[in-house]
């Protein structure tokens, strides 16, 4: 990926190897969220969503025999499930920027140097820019009301 590192080179200048990769996971993040909100079905999941949780209200307030609670078990067992089989095409897809990037950035920075924070394993490209990509995309889901 010789053409991601000439476009780190532009901003070494400017920026240290720690904000390009916190950077990098930004641009990812908000790549990412754009795709997995375009291609996941976000009306299904959201409906999905409101009777599971509808269920786990059922669940908490139950009073009855275990027979009884195992229906209710069932469903949000089989809700959990839907959630997953309808978003995991997406989730893996707009996984794919995120993936390439940290592939391909990241024998321009194995020999870098970054700051930790405590633990030796924060002091490399991986954890900076998956820093930046989780807080990114959380944050994005969350002011966007992504599903």
């Amino acid at each position: 990926m010789d053409f991601l590192s000439q476009i780190d080179d532009l901003f070494a200048g400017i920026l240290s190897p720690a904000l390009r990769a916190l950077l990098w996971g930004t641009i990812t993040a908000v790549v990412s969220m754009v795709i997995y909100a375009r291609i996941a079905p976000q009306d299904k999941i959201r409906s999905l969503k409101a009777e599971q949780k509808s269920n786990k209200k059922l669940l908490k307030a139950y009073d009855g025999d275990f027979s009884g609670m195992r229906v209710l078990l069932k469903r949000d067992l089989g809700y959990s499930m839907k959630l997953v089989v309808i978003s995991i095409v997406p989730f893996v897809v707009s996984l794919a920027p995120a993936v390439g990037l940290m592939y391909g950035l990241e024998a321009h920075y194995a020999e870098v140097a970054f700051p930790t924070i405590g633990a030796d394993w924060t002091g490399s490209f991986e954890f900076w820019f998956l820093l930046a990509a989780i807080i990114v995309s959380l944050a994005i889901k969350i002011i966007f009301k992504i599903a």
